[in-house]
């Protein structure tokens, strides 16, 4: 079976809608760059609120106030206290939260996988950035491993967070006055105490000092009243990261056959969580990721893609401009589609859409025993409704 590519860049007409969101932008690197004024000044005031939070618990809820009128980010503060048993992992921020949930009067409108994302987002930085965000928001301090104290601040994924985006460039603010009385809830599953813990036989103690911590903009009053209600008007281009498979044990040189089939809309890249294989998914040392020894993908009976050797995969990686810094190694696998690594992420490079396929099989090798998951990046388009709806849709 021959592997035919046209397959995949067939699919690339599909996603016409988040190509033509888009205009082209005239750029002249010979010439000086303008001179002038911010459109709109601003501040940023932090509104707090408590929210006890602790290891192990589900659906763990918090409701944005309705007073809330423009929202530039927001964040769970947690506090975590001297381990006098144990050491912390060196990251210990990225091992709180398992899962978040995003929704407006009841109604999901997303999840995410919130390792996943902030490993994303920390290997999309550079490497002194990548240790400054660690030391700011999950508790990273340099040197020895040690249990001392250590305050995270992390990051809430609403649609315009920074996180979404490689490189951490902001997405503007959310207008919160445009949901009038629609409420806006995320609810948040933790992890077992076990997980932030560099050694499982002595578990972290318990959180404390949770707070839900909300930046506001403060803009002129002559201008509130546009940025804080945009139903209707706001639209925002992101990514939703839908679970395909979560984590399971395969053995070494086995081919696993995964159906990607329940897959719609415009993916952009197939992310592999690959670790040495622990029976304790705690105890997976996330730091030193497993490369795929060979990777393939069958649409309809077409093998559109096949990476048959580690080097393979190492060097089409390479040269889709993912890089490991030297502060934070854990770059996650990518099968990508289309033309990635451009200087920005807000530029369409191409996505396959997977509405037009009836039958789609993912199948990898690992050179050794592995626990791995497998996690779709699809386009999103985020809008507020007339109605002051959240909804997010992922279709053409």
């Amino acid at each position: 079976m021959a592997t035919d590519t046209r397959f995949v860049v067939d699919k690339f007409a599909l996603c016409n809608r988040f190509a033509a969101l888009g205009t082209t932008k005239a750029d002249n690197a010979l010439l000086p760059q303008g001179y002038g004024r911010e459109q709109t000044p601003f501040l940023k005031q932090n509104r707090k609120d408590t929210f006890a939070i602790a290891y192990g618990e589900t659906n763990k809820t918090y409701t944005f106030p309705e007073s809330l009128q423009v929202l530039a980010s927001a964040y769970i503060r947690v506090d975590l206290p001297q381990n006098g048993s144990g050491n912390y992992k060196e990251i210990p921020g990225a091992h709180i939260i398992e899962k978040v949930y995003v929704r407006c009067n009841g109604d999901l409108v997303y999840s995410v996988p919130y390792r996943t994302l902030l490993l994303d987002h920390i290997a999309s930085l550079s490497d002194e950035d990548a240790r400054a965000y660690c030391e700011a928001h999950l508790g990273y301090k340099q040197g020895a491993a040690s249990g001392d104290a250590r305050v995270c601040w992390l990051h809430i994924p609403l649609p315009n967070s920074a996180i979404w985006r490689y490189g951490g460039r902001g997405q503007g603010a959310l207008p919160f006055t445009s949901f009038r009385n629609n409420k806006i809830e995320v609810s948040f599953d933790f992890y077992p105490a076990e997980y932030t813990a560099a050694d499982r036989t002595n578990p972290s103690p318990a959180l404390s000092g949770g707070q839900i911590v909300m930046k506001e903009v403060v803009a002129p009053l002559s201008q509130m009243a546009t940025l804080r209600d945009a139903r209707g008007r706001y639209s925002i281009v992101s990514r939703r990261l839908t679970e395909i498979q979560d984590f399971t044990s395969l053995a070494a040189n086995t081919e696993a056959d995964i159906v990607v089939s329940n897959l719609s809309g415009c993916v952009t890249e197939i992310l592999i969580e690959a670790y040495a294989h622990d029976a304790n998914l705690d105890a997976l040392n996330v730091k030193s990721p497993v490369m795929p020894s060979s990777v393939r993908l069958v649409c309809d009976s077409v093998e559109c893609i096949n990476h048959e050797t580690e080097d393979e995969c190492r060097l089409i990686e390479y040269g889709h401009g993912y890089r490991r810094n030297q502060f934070f190694t854990s770059n996650l696998y990518r099968l990508v589609f289309g033309s990635h690594g451009g200087s920005s992420d807000r530029v369409f490079q191409g996505a396959m859409n997977f509405s037009g396929i009836s039958q789609s099989n993912l199948k990898i090798k690992f050179p050794s025993q592995v626990q791995y998951r497998v996690i779709a990046v699809q386009l999103a388009v985020t809008s507020i409704t007339s109605s002051g709806r959240l909804v997010q849709k992922i279709d053409t």
